[in-house]
């Protein structure tokens, strides 16, 4: 028996699927074909054919998706892909003992993992790359797993890589500690080289590649910013025949070009934004007029390791000076570069009780990259200086604990050790009041107070010490 014609049910629903939906039309014609009711394969060329001509219409509307249009300020994703030590280039191992067997200075593999939402996107995705801190010596890149997931969440493409870790604490001095930050630099360039190479293997969108870096890390991202000129390598990355020999080797030898040559010399290292927590510059002539990459910086003013303004790190001599984001904000807004500092005053060099602000502040400033289009229109103020919401007495605590609010303000207290349990916790609205908290049951060693704003969920934090 003859089989009724369904080819006016398949035009039919071809074209209810096109006018509907035509993204999932588009990515998966051959998955969407399946659903259509009376199938059969005799019509299989004239469903074909249509799939062709619509298609042709309707895929430029599905990939003409801005990057703006993938993001957003709170989670959007909770499926992300995680990709684990993938190996995105080399660094010679020119420092410790040279090895003379292999060349002296043999390559060593550097990893960095990457985060994605499972869903694939029409359009490609901006990325941020994520640098460890650690003085040069120590840290992992597992340190930012969870920012990665965040910025995932969020609808970006993260990634955090490792880098060479060359600071020996025994024989640490000014000039090993910037030939120490002079590799790591080499080695955050080659991975945005990489991520270029490979920006369609990750749907990476390489008009929007961002950096953001802790301590060491955010030492290694700024250089990455200001670094791009050849006079700008510094002379004690050079080769220095005073340091001696082992086996023929020098001890220290020529580190090379401000790019390194850990691969994909065929891309730039440059970048669309720096975020720098806790950072510094060891030269300031670095930083010049034709630094145009937008900047944002957060940092506290009582940090005793990198300081907030200048100083020497760690009492060395000679002196290896650090400039701080408050020196660098002057000298930025002296040249009128694209750059913000937020101040968080009275936090030291670490940063984790303000985790959350910082995260909202990192996600808002990047989303803007990405959506504003000219950086610089981003609007952000010059020096965005957090105000202490209340103060607390005394530190070290005593039997009892004192919070004072100079201000009306509403919102959740909580005291919390460095487990993140919570000892004590209450909503409030206060004009000015004052309120003691008891403390004398409380086990010496370290906590955290920590006051949630109801007006715009902003996170203030202080560190505590019970003796």
């Amino acid at each position: 028996m003859q089989r009724p014609f369904a080819g006016s049910n398949v035009v039919k629903t071809i074209a209810l699927m096109l006018c509907r939906k035509p993204r999932q039309w588009a990515l998966n014609p051959v998955r969407s074909l399946k659903i259509i009711p009376n199938w059969h394969g005799e019509y299989f060329i004239l469903a074909s054919i249509l799939t062709c001509f619509f298609s042709m219409i309707f895929m430029p509307l599905v990939f003409s998706q801005h990057p703006c249009d993938l993001i957003a300020t709170s989670p959007i994703h909770d499926c992300i892909d995680t990709l684990k030590n993938v190996q995105y280039g080399t660094g010679r191992h020119d420092y410790d003992f040279p090895d003379p067997a292999n060349g002296c200075t043999p390559a060593e593999p550097l990893f960095t993992d990457i985060f994605s939402p499972c869903e694939m996107a029409a359009t490609p995705r901006p990325l941020v790359i994520f640098v460890h801190g650690g003085g040069f010596a120590a840290g992992n890149k597992a340190d930012f797993w969870a920012q990665c997931d965040a910025f995932a969440q969020r609808g970006y493409t993260a990634a955090t890589i490792s880098y060479r870790l060359s600071i020996n604490p025994l024989t640490l001095s000014r000039n090993s500690l910037i030939r120490a930050g002079y590799r790591a630099m080499q080695d955050a360039k080659c991975a945005v080289r990489y991520f270029k190479a490979h920006a369609n293997e990750y749907n990476i969108d390489t008009a929007h590649i961002y950096l953001l870096g802790y301590s060491a890390g955010a030492v290694t991202v700024l250089n990455v910013a200001f670094a791009r000129d050849v006079e700008e390598k510094p002379a004690e990355t050079g080769f220095d025949g005073s340091c001696g020999y082992w086996f023929g080797c020098p001890f220290c030898p020529d580190l090379g070009t401000l790019e390194g040559d850990g691969g994909w010399p065929g891309h730039t290292s440059e970048v669309n934004g720096i975020l720098s927590l806790a950072g510094a510059v060891m030269d300031m002539s670095l930083i010049d007029t034709y630094d145009d990459v937008p900047v944002w910086m957060v940092h506290g003013t009582e940090d005793q390791t990198v300081d907030y303004d200048s100083a020497c790190y760690l009492n060395l001599s000679p002196c290896p000076k650090l400039y701080g984001s408050h020196s660098i904000q002057q000298r930025a807004e002296e040249l009128g570069l694209c750059s913000s500092l937020f101040t968080i005053e009275g936090a030291g060099h670490d940063v984790t009780p303000y985790n959350d602000t910082i995260l909202a502040q990192a996600v808002a400033f990047f989303n803007g990259l990405v959506c504003q289009g000219n950086p610089c229109n981003v609007n952000f103020a010059a020096d965005n200086r957090a105000k202490a919401a209340f103060k607390v007495f005394p530190n070290p605590v005593g039997d009892y604990l004192q919070i004072e609010w100079p201000v009306e303000s509403s919102g959740r207290i909580a005291l919390q050790n460095l487990e993140g349990k919570v000892l004590f916790e209450k909503n409030m609205k206060t004009t000015g009041k004052n309120i003691i908290i008891p403390a004398g049951g409380i086990p010496p060693g370290f906590y955290f107070l920590k006051w949630t704003s109801s007006k715009d969920n902003t996170l203030e934090a202080y560190k505590l010490v019970k003796k």
